[in-house]
């Protein structure tokens, strides 16, 4: 839902239903709908145009939840892997190689429930 919210640049109302499924309201079995709530999150922010470092953090820490990285267990998803690249490829214009990278190692020191914790007060924020 919050996909297609973005989608139609409805950010606020995507906000919305991404905090309510990160508060643990909700529960996911398996990694990939936390991941895939973690990437909604990155394109929401690239959408706002906002908060874009923590965005870059958050695009890392997927890989914390998906062991071998976010595109070696979506290889058949195509269009998510492909959204994933936009996504740091708009981050990496925004922010710049180097605040990028750092962005990424913060990322990909958080656990998945830090991960998912930091995505559920980011898509909070009324500052997002």
């Amino acid at each position: 839902m919050s996909v297609v919210r973005i989608d139609r640049g409805e950010t606020g109302a995507a906000r919305e239903v991404l905090a309510e499924a990160l508060t643990g309201r909700h529960r996911f079995p398996g990694r990939r709908c936390p991941a895939m709530l973690l990437d909604a999150v990155v394109r929401c922010a690239l959408a706002e145009g906002r908060s874009l470092r923590e965005a870059a953090v958050l695009h890392a820490a997927t890989a914390a939840i998906w062991p071998g990285g976010a595109e070696s267990l979506l290889f058949a998803f195509r269009a998510v892997v492909d959204r994933r690249e936009e996504s740091r490829a708009a981050l990496r214009n925004a922010l710049g190689a180097e605040a990028l990278a750092a962005a990424e190692a913060e990322g990909a020191a958080l656990t998945p429930v830090e991960a998912m914790e930091r995505a559920a007060r980011h898509c909070a924020a009324e500052t997002l």
